[in-house]
């Protein structure tokens, strides 16, 4: 887009078609060349992360990377040429001078002459999108989707196979029936070693347990049939666990909470008081103790010598931040005895660990592009402005969540770091072109005019290419898709807050940071006042 729109413009002023086209590519070849080396350099940190989010997003990394290198290619080759062909002077009157430019014309004029004002919005509008927090559902991976639910049933350790055979044949019996009264549509059971592990399955279960899967029919309310299916199912015979089915993998919906310490008292009659607390929390099932047997007697463990309780639950709520801010605040309140201490695993630990391992790719990421950019500008403070663009994406990133109230968790982490790249590229294209103005002699104000007049259209272009390209997948949910509709969500709206911004905000840091050394006597010839 970058480059077909500067073919098309110098064409447009006329002048041999052949050298319009070769001026006009080397004149932002540089730039494009650098956008696309800063978003691979974003994925680089993804490659020595491992884990879960190694596992699933190294190879979704490669693909971008190995596209945007070839469409890096095609850019500085192909395009020009199919340019020069069928590019012709005057194929659109009158667009030298589009009501596009005038409106931003006025609006950079009024920005360059309201700095303070101008940043001022810019960093409101930034602190507030981390208000916006309290507010978006966190969590770890998304549902598979409405229509799949998923259950555990746990009988005592000394269960023989024959009787526990025996339970299951009955859940089938009773999951049949709601088969024939048109609720469930198909269920799949295994039980013993070596379990079910299909999506959203618990993992392998252990010889006292069985895993289900359970198919829904068309239009059955998920949440209405979890509840039905925990009260049918229900035994004294046994505990069972209802859950929507989740997308990652098998511990992805487990509260585990370890109570260590070297009183065996105060550690037992703190996790029972923990436990009988969180009996009642919305979005909590099968709260109790993660080794006990199921006639109530209490075991306890040592782990480093210590004394150790561990205390396990399934979250079948959605808003994974909801249940845990219940949990910490049941927890102040019956409060800890003392020498007793507190680990959390689990699902909390998972989304703890990678929201954790997440930031710290981004920040890699963002010193890579840093120095990506002293390399190929030779400069220290213009790739720093250009850095500074990426606040403005968060607005739109947690704006866009907050109003649809989808989750924020390893999709939506995934959509931000992408947004690195993506917010980067245009703040690159405006100041690539600026710094070339300026080295013909224009001062900072004049270059900033010009240069946002001239590249406000490739950039709104890139910016609405992108995002047209991902509404399907933020409009058509895909259920259970690791690339799902929450990364689309979270950079389609980063994408609109930091384009608007980064066309207004980027000259006014760029003013500010790299003046012109005799800036009063230029804006006296140019006949300008603007106002530090």
């Amino acid at each position: 887009i970058v480059v077909l729109e500067n073919v098309y413009r110098h064409i447009q002023e006329g002048g041999n078609r052949i050298v319009a086209t070769i001026e006009a590519t080397r004149e932002v070849a540089g730039a494009i060349t650098t956008s696309t080396l800063t978003t691979i350099a974003v994925f680089l940190p993804l490659a020595f992360i491992g884990g879960i989010i190694g596992t699933f997003f190294v190879p979704f990394a490669l693909t971008v990377t190995y596209a945007l290198l070839v469409s890096l290619v095609v850019a500085l080759t192909v395009v020009p040429v199919l340019g020069s062909l069928f590019i012709r002077q005057g194929d659109l009157k009158g667009e030298n001078d589009t009501w596009l430019q005038r409106v931003y014309t006025d609006v950079i004029h009024w920005a360059l002459s309201h700095k303070l004002a101008t940043l001022g919005f810019a960093l409101a509008l930034f602190l507030g999108s981390f208000v916006l927090l309290r507010f978006i559902p966190l969590g770890f991976f998304p549902t598979v989707g409405d229509d799949l639910l998923t259950a555990e049933m746990t009988l005592s350790p000394e269960t023989s196979p024959d009787r526990m055979l025996d339970e299951v044949i009955q859940v089938e019996g009773v999951l049949g029936g709601l088969r024939n009264n048109g609720i469930v549509e198909s269920f799949h059971i295994t039980m013993g070693r070596g379990g079910f592990s299909g999506p959203g399955a618990g993992g392998p279960s252990s010889s006292n347990s069985a895993n289900l899967l359970i198919g829904l029919s068309k239009g059955q309310d998920i949440d209405e049939a979890a509840v039905l299916l925990r009260d049918v199912l229900g035994s004294d015979a046994y505990t069972i666990a209802v859950n929507q089915a989740q997308g990652g993998p098998g511990d992805s919906n487990v509260l585990e909470l370890v109570l260590t310490g070297n009183n065996y008292d105060e550690v037992s009659s703190t996790a029972q008081k923990i436990i009988a607390a969180l009996q009642d929390v919305e979005g909590l099932e099968k709260v109790g103790d993660a080794e006990s047997p199921m006639d109530g007697s209490v075991q306890i463990s040592r782990v480093n010598g210590m004394r150790s309780f561990t205390i396990s639950g399934s979250i079948t709520g959605s808003n994974t931040q909801r249940i845990n801010q219940t949990v910490n605040e049941k927890i102040e309140e019956i409060g800890l005895s003392q020498g007793v201490q507190l680990e959390t695993g689990g699902l909390f630990a998972d989304i703890r660990e990678a929201f954790t391992q997440m930031a710290r790719a981004m920040l890699f990421g963002i010193i890579l592009i840093y120095l990506v950019m002293v390399v190929s500008m030779r400069s220290l403070k213009t790739p720093f402005v250009i850095i500074l663009s990426l606040p403005l994406a968060s607005i739109g990133a947690l704006g866009a969540l907050f109003i649809t109230q989808r989750t924020l968790g390893l999709p939506g982490l995934i959509g931000m770091l992408m947004l690195i790249g993506l917010v980067v590229t245009n703040a690159i294209v405006l100041v690539s072109f600026v710094e070339q103005l300026r080295a013909k002699g224009l001062s900072v104000y004049e270059a900033l005019i010009q240069g946002g007049r001239s590249r406000v259209r490739p950039i709104l272009m890139t910016a609405f290419t992108t995002s047209f390209a991902l509404l399907p997948l933020a409009v058509i949910v895909t259920d259970g898709g690791i690339i799902s509709a929450e990364l689309a969500t979270v950079a389609i709206g980063g994408l609109m807050t930091s384009t608007f911004l980064t066309l207004v905000v980027i000259p006014v840091v760029y003013s500010l940071m790299l003046r012109d050394p005799s800036s009063k006597e230029n804006h006296e010839m140019s006949d300008l006042r603007v106002d530090d």
